[in-house]
């Protein structure tokens, strides 16, 4: 189904395929009740897309994050076992080479800046993610959704916004790897994947915390996905996936030295039916000031361990990969 009906989003927690986010529907108003131009409406709405995926050996993100004014495009790599870090960021102003799907379940999004190319599509359950900086990097990457049952949800976002969000984790992770801290074939190094596909008419002013960590558990994939800040009015994106399979998790709280953000974390639920400890390894930022706009993304990178009450059993979660975000914008 489209995810607008006669311009109002249906909101919730989606079972089945949302098969297009209609968002040029939407009656878009100002906090009066006054209609909003095409021209703003057109700049108020953001979209994004992150994939990543950790492990043992390495931790990987790549995002393309369109912001009308300017779309961002940034992407890691991290390999714990030697802590050799490589990063890479490119801006274009007004959208200048990037292309957003609005059909989150088939189609593709891209960016380009020069000669340097991002891409993530998907195909027969299969995220594709493509990545070319000549001389210095090419990745080759697929994410294996088949067994994974998407998080779709739609919420509020203050008074005349929403956004609508796609999300798995726990995803098997294979392709190659060719940079200048080596080549690698990913399927020889355990990976599992994580995909976020966030679009809508976001608060103009936000910030958020989110957590997500991946790993086994007695040989079942286990997931989560925790935030706060967005995507929680009158539902949640709490949720854990166990091989695959969706359950929904409670509201937490992070607890951290904003001063010093590779200090211990705490992550915890009001009845600690989550209870997690974030010990950060490394730390991805990206600072953007150009008055219209801004943004204090910090994405910290390192290991979770704690106890999540699931279905009346306590899962014990020991040293598993995974990232926390600190992260402030005005768009």
């Amino acid at each position: 189904m489209k995810l607008l009906l006669e311009g109002i989003p249906h909101y919730g927690i989606f079972p089945n395929e949302i098969s297009e986010v209609n968002y040029k529907d939407y009656e878009y108003v100002n906090p009066l009740g006054n209609k909003i131009g095409n021209f703003k409406k057109h700049f108020a709405y953001n979209q994004f897309q992150y994939l990543g995926a950790v492990s043992e050996k390495l931790i990987f993100g790549v995002a393309i994050a369109d912001l009308k004014y300017i779309t961002n495009a940034f992407l890691y790599l991290y390999f714990p076992e030697t802590k050799k870090l490589y990063s890479k960021s490119f801006k274009n102003p007004f959208s200048v080479g990037s292309n957003f799907t609005n059909h989150p379940e088939v189609g593709a999004t891209s960016f380009q800046s020069g000669n340097k190319k991002i891409s993530m599509s998907i195909q027969n359950q299969i995220k594709l993610l493509e990545v070319s900086i000549p001389n210095e990097l090419n990745m080759k990457i697929n994410f294996d959704e088949a067994k994974i049952q998407p998080l779709r949800i739609c919420t509020k976002a203050g008074v005349n916004g929403w956004v609508y969000a796609r999300k798995t984790a726990g995803a098997r992770v294979t392709g190659t790897i060719q940079s200048m801290l080596g080549d690698f074939n990913l399927a020889e190094m355990n990976l599992l994947g994580h995909n976020d596909f966030s679009m809508g008419f976001m608060r103009p002013e936000t910030f958020w915390n989110w957590s997500l960590f991946m790993g086994e558990v007695d040989k079942n994939i286990f997931s989560v996905n925790l935030s706060a800040g967005v995507n929680e009015t009158e539902f949640s994106e709490n949720c854990c996936w166990m091989n695959g399979q969706l359950f929904p998790l409670p509201q937490v709280s992070f607890h951290y030295d904003k001063k010093n953000l590779m200090k211990p974390w705490t992550v915890k639920s009001n009845k600690e039916d989550v209870r997690l400890e974030f010990i950060p390894e490394g730390l991805y930022q990206e600072k953007i000031n150009a008055y219209i706009l801004a943004s204090n993304f910090n994405q910290v990178y390192g290991k979770y361990s704690g106890q999540i009450l699931l279905n009346g059993k306590i899962i014990d979660v020991k040293n598993f990969y995974g990232y926390a975000e600190d992260h402030y914008a005005k768009w």
